[in-house]
Protein backbone atom coordinates (compact mmCIF):
# COMPACT_ATOMS: atom_id res chain seq x y z
CA UNK A 1 0.00 0.00 0.00
CA UNK A 2 1.22 3.48 -0.85
CA UNK A 3 2.19 5.56 2.18
CA UNK A 4 -0.21 8.33 1.18
CA UNK A 5 -3.13 5.87 1.11
CA UNK A 6 -2.09 4.33 4.43
CA UNK A 7 -1.84 7.80 5.99
CA UNK A 8 -5.46 8.47 5.01
CA UNK A 9 -6.55 5.18 6.60
CA UNK A 10 -4.77 6.21 9.80
CA UNK A 11 -6.21 9.72 9.82
CA UNK A 12 -2.69 11.12 9.52
CA UNK A 13 -1.15 13.99 7.60
CA UNK A 14 1.35 13.27 4.84
CA UNK A 15 1.84 15.46 1.80
CA UNK A 16 5.50 14.87 1.03
CA UNK A 17 7.46 12.89 -1.47
CA UNK A 18 8.42 10.21 -2.17
CA UNK A 19 5.37 7.96 -1.75
CA UNK A 20 6.89 4.56 -0.86
CA UNK A 21 5.13 1.21 -0.74
CA UNK A 22 4.53 0.01 2.83
CA UNK A 23 4.24 -3.72 3.42
CA UNK A 24 4.41 -4.05 7.22
CA UNK A 25 5.12 -2.35 10.54
CA UNK A 26 8.24 -2.80 12.70
CA UNK A 27 9.96 -1.33 15.72
CA UNK A 28 12.31 1.54 15.07
CA UNK A 29 15.50 -0.42 15.79
CA UNK A 30 14.71 -3.31 13.42
CA UNK A 31 12.66 -1.65 10.67
CA UNK A 32 13.90 -1.90 7.10
CA UNK A 33 12.90 -0.77 3.63
CA UNK A 34 9.21 -1.29 2.91
CA UNK A 35 8.29 -1.02 6.59
CA UNK A 36 6.57 1.67 8.65
CA UNK A 37 7.90 2.46 12.13
CA UNK A 38 6.78 4.86 14.86
CA UNK A 39 8.14 7.17 17.54
CA UNK A 40 6.43 6.36 20.84
CA UNK A 41 8.85 8.26 23.12
CA UNK A 42 11.51 10.96 22.73
CA UNK A 43 13.94 8.36 24.09
CA UNK A 44 14.00 6.73 20.66
CA UNK A 45 14.59 9.92 18.67
CA UNK A 46 18.25 9.07 17.92
CA UNK A 47 17.13 5.71 16.48
CA UNK A 48 14.48 7.41 14.35
CA UNK A 49 17.14 9.65 12.83
CA UNK A 50 19.10 6.51 11.83
CA UNK A 51 16.20 4.22 10.93
CA UNK A 52 16.17 2.22 7.72
CA UNK A 53 12.36 2.23 7.62
CA UNK A 54 10.55 3.71 4.63
CA UNK A 55 8.44 5.99 6.86
CA UNK A 56 7.81 6.90 10.47
CA UNK A 57 4.69 7.84 12.46
CA UNK A 58 5.26 10.91 14.63
CA UNK A 59 3.19 13.23 16.79
CA UNK A 60 4.78 16.28 15.19
CA UNK A 61 7.32 16.82 12.41
CA UNK A 62 10.92 16.26 13.52
CA UNK A 63 13.81 18.14 11.92
CA UNK A 64 16.72 16.18 10.45
CA UNK A 65 14.70 12.99 9.93
CA UNK A 66 15.28 11.99 6.33
CA UNK A 67 12.52 9.38 5.93
CA UNK A 68 8.93 10.49 5.26
CA UNK A 69 6.99 11.40 8.38
CA UNK A 70 3.24 10.86 8.93
CA UNK A 71 1.81 13.07 11.66
CA UNK A 72 -0.81 11.36 13.85
CA UNK A 73 -2.30 12.04 17.27
CA UNK A 74 -0.97 8.82 18.81
CA UNK A 75 1.88 7.08 16.93
CA UNK A 76 1.65 3.84 18.92
CA UNK A 77 -2.11 3.50 18.38
CA UNK A 78 -1.70 4.40 14.72
CA UNK A 79 0.95 1.69 14.35
CA UNK A 80 -1.49 -0.85 15.77
CA UNK A 81 -4.17 0.26 13.33
CA UNK A 82 -1.64 0.03 10.50
CA UNK A 83 -1.05 -3.64 11.29
CA UNK A 84 -4.78 -4.22 10.82
CA UNK A 85 -4.96 -2.22 7.59
CA UNK A 86 -1.96 -4.13 6.20
CA UNK A 87 -3.38 -7.50 7.28
CA UNK A 88 -0.61 -8.37 9.72
CA UNK A 89 -1.57 -11.17 12.11
CA UNK A 90 -0.22 -14.34 13.63
CA UNK A 91 -0.95 -17.73 12.04
CA UNK A 92 -4.38 -19.13 12.85
CA UNK A 93 -4.86 -22.86 13.53
CA UNK A 94 -7.24 -24.93 11.48
CA UNK A 95 -10.78 -25.28 12.82
CA UNK A 96 -11.72 -28.67 14.21
CA UNK A 97 -11.16 -31.14 17.03
CA UNK A 98 -7.94 -33.13 16.94
CA UNK A 99 -8.36 -36.91 17.17
CA UNK A 100 -5.59 -36.76 19.77
CA UNK A 101 -7.64 -34.51 22.05
CA UNK A 102 -9.78 -36.01 24.81
CA UNK A 103 -13.30 -34.57 24.76
CA UNK A 104 -15.93 -35.94 27.14
CA UNK A 105 -19.18 -37.16 25.62
CA UNK A 106 -21.12 -34.78 27.85
CA UNK A 107 -19.16 -31.69 26.73
CA UNK A 108 -20.97 -29.14 24.57
CA UNK A 109 -18.75 -27.78 21.81
CA UNK A 110 -19.88 -24.75 19.80
CA UNK A 111 -19.47 -24.00 16.12
CA UNK A 112 -16.05 -23.43 14.51
CA UNK A 113 -14.20 -24.46 17.68
CA UNK A 114 -10.57 -25.58 17.51
CA UNK A 115 -9.33 -28.15 20.03
CA UNK A 116 -5.73 -29.16 19.40
CA UNK A 117 -3.61 -32.19 20.29
CA UNK A 118 -3.65 -33.55 23.85
CA UNK A 119 -6.15 -31.04 25.20
CA UNK A 120 -8.53 -32.55 27.77
CA UNK A 121 -12.14 -31.34 27.91
CA UNK A 122 -13.85 -32.91 30.92
CA UNK A 123 -17.49 -33.73 31.69
CA UNK A 124 -20.22 -31.13 31.22
CA UNK A 125 -17.87 -28.47 29.87
CA UNK A 126 -19.33 -25.84 27.52
CA UNK A 127 -17.15 -24.14 24.89
CA UNK A 128 -18.53 -21.24 22.84
CA UNK A 129 -18.36 -20.67 19.11
CA UNK A 130 -15.02 -19.84 17.56
CA UNK A 131 -12.91 -20.54 20.63
CA UNK A 132 -9.41 -21.97 20.14
CA UNK A 133 -7.98 -24.48 22.63
CA UNK A 134 -4.25 -25.06 22.13
CA UNK A 135 -2.32 -28.30 22.95
CA UNK A 136 -2.09 -29.50 26.51
CA UNK A 137 -4.98 -27.42 27.89
CA UNK A 138 -7.09 -28.95 30.65
CA UNK A 139 -10.69 -27.80 31.17
CA UNK A 140 -12.25 -29.26 34.30
CA UNK A 141 -15.77 -30.57 34.89
CA UNK A 142 -18.62 -28.07 34.68
CA UNK A 143 -16.46 -25.23 33.38
CA UNK A 144 -17.86 -22.81 30.79
CA UNK A 145 -15.81 -20.95 28.18
CA UNK A 146 -17.46 -18.27 26.07
CA UNK A 147 -17.14 -17.56 22.36
CA UNK A 148 -14.01 -16.39 20.53
CA UNK A 149 -11.58 -17.15 23.36
CA UNK A 150 -7.91 -18.05 22.93
CA UNK A 151 -6.58 -20.58 25.43
CA UNK A 152 -2.85 -21.08 24.85
CA UNK A 153 -0.85 -24.28 25.58
CA UNK A 154 -0.75 -25.87 29.01
CA UNK A 155 -3.39 -23.71 30.64
CA UNK A 156 -5.34 -25.36 33.47
CA UNK A 157 -8.98 -24.31 33.87
CA UNK A 158 -10.19 -26.25 36.88
CA UNK A 159 -13.69 -27.44 37.71
CA UNK A 160 -16.52 -24.94 37.71
CA UNK A 161 -14.52 -22.05 36.26
CA UNK A 162 -16.54 -19.50 34.25
CA UNK A 163 -14.81 -17.76 31.35
CA UNK A 164 -16.59 -15.05 29.36
CA UNK A 165 -16.35 -14.02 25.71
CA UNK A 166 -13.17 -12.98 23.88
CA UNK A 167 -10.92 -13.92 26.78
CA UNK A 168 -7.22 -14.62 26.15
CA UNK A 169 -5.32 -16.88 28.56
CA UNK A 170 -1.59 -17.38 28.00
CA UNK A 171 0.49 -20.48 28.59
CA UNK A 172 0.97 -21.98 32.02
CA UNK A 173 -1.79 -20.10 33.82
CA UNK A 174 -4.00 -21.83 36.36
CA UNK A 175 -7.59 -20.77 37.00
CA UNK A 176 -9.46 -22.28 39.93
CA UNK A 177 -6.61 -23.61 42.06
CA UNK A 178 -7.43 -23.85 45.76
CA UNK A 179 -7.26 -20.63 47.73
CA UNK A 180 -4.69 -20.65 50.52
CA UNK A 181 -7.07 -21.23 53.42
CA UNK A 182 -5.44 -22.52 56.60
CA UNK A 183 -6.78 -22.68 60.16
CA UNK A 184 -3.93 -22.19 62.59
CA UNK A 185 -4.22 -24.45 65.60
CA UNK A 186 -2.00 -27.05 67.14
CA UNK A 187 -1.36 -28.02 63.54
CA UNK A 188 -2.17 -26.00 60.38
CA UNK A 189 -5.41 -27.35 58.90
CA UNK A 190 -6.55 -26.85 55.31
CA UNK A 191 -9.84 -25.01 54.84
CA UNK A 192 -11.86 -26.46 51.94
CA UNK A 193 -12.20 -24.12 48.95
CA UNK A 194 -15.62 -24.77 47.40
CA UNK A 195 -16.21 -21.65 45.30
CA UNK A 196 -15.27 -20.86 41.71
CA UNK A 197 -13.45 -18.36 39.52
CA UNK A 198 -15.33 -16.07 37.13
CA UNK A 199 -13.48 -14.32 34.29
CA UNK A 200 -15.66 -11.68 32.62
CA UNK A 201 -15.64 -10.68 28.94
CA UNK A 202 -12.60 -9.22 27.14
CA UNK A 203 -10.10 -10.10 29.87
CA UNK A 204 -6.51 -11.01 29.00
CA UNK A 205 -4.47 -13.15 31.39
CA UNK A 206 -0.69 -13.43 30.93
CA UNK A 207 1.54 -16.45 31.24
CA UNK A 208 1.93 -18.30 34.55
CA UNK A 209 -0.84 -16.40 36.33
CA UNK A 210 -2.66 -18.07 39.24
CA UNK A 211 -6.22 -17.13 40.12
CA UNK A 212 -7.51 -19.04 43.14
CA UNK A 213 -11.07 -20.21 43.57
CA UNK A 214 -13.16 -18.65 46.33
CA UNK A 215 -13.85 -20.37 49.59
CA UNK A 216 -17.62 -20.39 49.00
CA UNK A 217 -18.53 -17.75 46.39
CA UNK A 218 -16.57 -16.41 43.41
CA UNK A 219 -13.19 -14.88 42.72
CA UNK A 220 -14.07 -12.36 39.99
CA UNK A 221 -11.95 -10.66 37.32
CA UNK A 222 -13.95 -7.77 35.85
CA UNK A 223 -14.65 -7.05 32.20
CA UNK A 224 -11.78 -5.67 30.15
CA UNK A 225 -9.09 -6.21 32.78
CA UNK A 226 -5.57 -6.98 31.54
CA UNK A 227 -3.24 -9.10 33.69
CA UNK A 228 0.48 -9.43 32.96
CA UNK A 229 2.64 -12.52 33.51
CA UNK A 230 3.25 -14.11 36.92
CA UNK A 231 0.46 -12.41 38.84
CA UNK A 232 -1.18 -14.02 41.89
CA UNK A 233 -4.87 -13.40 42.65
CA UNK A 234 -5.98 -15.01 45.91
CA UNK A 235 -9.36 -16.44 46.87
CA UNK A 236 -12.47 -14.23 47.03
CA UNK A 237 -10.70 -11.28 45.39
CA UNK A 238 -12.87 -9.03 43.22
CA UNK A 239 -11.07 -7.11 40.49
CA UNK A 240 -13.13 -4.34 38.89
CA UNK A 241 -13.59 -3.52 35.22
CA UNK A 242 -10.71 -2.33 33.03
CA UNK A 243 -7.97 -2.81 35.62
CA UNK A 244 -4.31 -3.33 34.68
CA UNK A 245 -2.14 -5.61 36.85
CA UNK A 246 1.52 -5.66 35.80
CA UNK A 247 4.03 -8.49 36.30
CA UNK A 248 4.41 -10.09 39.74
CA UNK A 249 1.56 -8.23 41.40
CA UNK A 250 0.11 -10.14 44.34
CA UNK A 251 -3.40 -9.54 45.67
CA UNK A 252 -4.25 -11.22 48.97
CA UNK A 253 -7.58 -12.81 49.82
CA UNK A 254 -10.97 -11.07 49.92
CA UNK A 255 -9.63 -7.74 48.67
CA UNK A 256 -11.66 -5.61 46.26
CA UNK A 257 -10.12 -3.51 43.50
CA UNK A 258 -12.32 -0.81 41.96
CA UNK A 259 -12.65 0.07 38.29
CA UNK A 260 -9.67 1.29 36.25
CA UNK A 261 -7.11 0.42 38.94
CA UNK A 262 -3.50 0.18 37.71
CA UNK A 263 -0.99 -1.76 39.82
CA UNK A 264 2.57 -1.51 38.47
CA UNK A 265 5.08 -4.35 38.72
CA UNK A 266 5.54 -6.14 42.05
CA UNK A 267 2.84 -4.24 43.95
CA UNK A 268 1.62 -6.21 46.96
CA UNK A 269 -1.93 -5.79 48.22
CA UNK A 270 -3.02 -6.78 51.72
CA UNK A 271 -6.08 -8.94 52.41
CA UNK A 272 -9.60 -7.77 53.30
CA UNK A 273 -9.15 -4.20 52.04
CA UNK A 274 -10.66 -2.06 49.28
CA UNK A 275 -8.96 0.05 46.61
CA UNK A 276 -11.03 2.85 45.10
CA UNK A 277 -11.75 3.39 41.40
CA UNK A 278 -9.05 5.07 39.29
CA UNK A 279 -6.16 4.37 41.66
CA UNK A 280 -2.66 4.01 40.17
CA UNK A 281 0.11 2.50 42.32
CA UNK A 282 3.84 2.74 41.59
CA UNK A 283 6.00 -0.36 41.17
CA UNK A 284 7.13 -2.35 44.25
CA UNK A 285 4.70 -0.51 46.53
CA UNK A 286 2.75 -2.23 49.30
CA UNK A 287 -0.93 -1.45 49.90
CA UNK A 288 -1.47 -2.25 53.56
CA UNK A 289 -4.82 -0.53 54.19
CA UNK A 290 -7.92 0.54 52.28
CA UNK A 291 -7.39 3.34 49.74
CA UNK A 292 -10.67 5.29 49.74
CA UNK A 293 -9.79 7.97 47.16
CA UNK A 294 -8.70 7.84 43.53
CA UNK A 295 -5.29 9.12 42.40
CA UNK A 296 -1.64 8.07 42.23
CA UNK A 297 0.03 6.30 45.17
CA UNK A 298 3.41 4.79 45.98
CA UNK A 299 5.69 3.57 48.75
CA UNK A 300 5.74 1.05 51.60
CA UNK A 301 3.11 1.46 52.85
CA UNK A 302 1.49 3.14 49.86
CA UNK A 303 0.61 6.81 50.41
CA UNK A 304 -0.43 9.58 47.99
CA UNK A 305 2.30 10.06 45.42
CA UNK A 306 3.29 13.60 46.44
CA UNK A 307 3.73 12.47 50.03
CA UNK A 308 5.83 9.51 48.88
CA UNK A 309 8.05 11.85 46.86
CA UNK A 310 8.57 14.00 49.97
CA UNK A 311 9.45 10.91 51.99
CA UNK A 312 11.94 9.80 49.35
CA UNK A 313 13.43 13.29 49.27
CA UNK A 314 13.91 13.22 53.03
CA UNK A 315 15.50 9.79 52.88
CA UNK A 316 17.91 10.89 50.14
CA UNK A 317 18.95 13.83 52.34
CA UNK A 318 19.64 11.73 55.44
CA UNK A 319 23.40 11.72 54.76
CA UNK A 320 23.50 15.52 54.57
CA UNK A 321 21.31 15.80 57.66
CA UNK A 322 23.61 13.43 59.57
CA UNK A 323 26.65 15.51 58.58
CA UNK A 324 24.94 18.71 59.73
CA UNK A 325 23.97 17.09 63.02
CA UNK A 326 27.56 15.95 63.56
CA UNK A 327 28.77 19.51 62.88
CA UNK A 328 26.27 20.92 65.40
CA UNK A 329 27.35 18.36 68.01
CA UNK A 330 31.00 19.31 67.51
CA UNK A 331 30.16 23.02 67.92
CA UNK A 332 28.15 22.32 71.07
CA UNK A 333 31.06 20.33 72.52
CA UNK A 334 33.42 23.19 71.71
CA UNK A 335 31.09 25.70 73.41
CA UNK A 336 30.85 23.46 76.45
CA UNK A 337 34.64 23.34 76.71
CA UNK A 338 34.84 27.17 76.45
CA UNK A 339 32.14 27.56 79.05
CA UNK A 340 33.86 25.10 81.37
CA UNK A 341 37.16 26.91 80.99
CA UNK A 342 35.57 30.31 81.83
CA UNK A 343 34.03 29.25 85.11
CA UNK A 344 34.89 27.06 88.04
CA UNK A 345 31.36 25.78 88.11
CA UNK A 346 30.48 22.52 86.49
CA UNK A 347 28.76 23.04 83.19
CA UNK A 348 25.53 21.44 84.42
CA UNK A 349 25.38 23.86 87.36
CA UNK A 350 25.82 26.83 85.06
CA UNK A 351 23.11 25.54 82.77
CA UNK A 352 20.58 24.96 85.58
CA UNK A 353 21.39 28.28 87.30
CA UNK A 354 22.76 26.94 90.63
CA UNK A 355 25.70 28.69 92.33
CA UNK A 356 28.99 26.90 92.65
CA UNK A 357 30.08 25.95 96.20
CA UNK A 358 32.36 28.43 98.05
Amino acid sequence: MKLSDLAKELGGQYEGTPDPDIQSVAGVAFASAGQLTFLSSPTYLPQVRETKASAVLVKQLIPDVVVPQVVVANPSAAATKATEVLGMKRPEPAVGVSPRASVAATAKIGKSVTIMDFAVIDDNVEIGDGTVIYPGVYVGPGSRIGPKCLIYPNVSILDGTLVGARVIIHSGSVLGSDGFGVDLGAEPTKVPQLGVVEICDDVEIGACVTIDRARFDRTIIGRGTKIDNQVQIAHNVRVGENCVLVAQVGVAGSTELGRNVVLAAKVGVNSHIKVADNVMVAATSAIKATIPNSGPYGGIPAVPLNEWHRQMGNISNLGKMRKKLQDVMLRVEALERLLLASTAAPVDDVIDGTEPPV
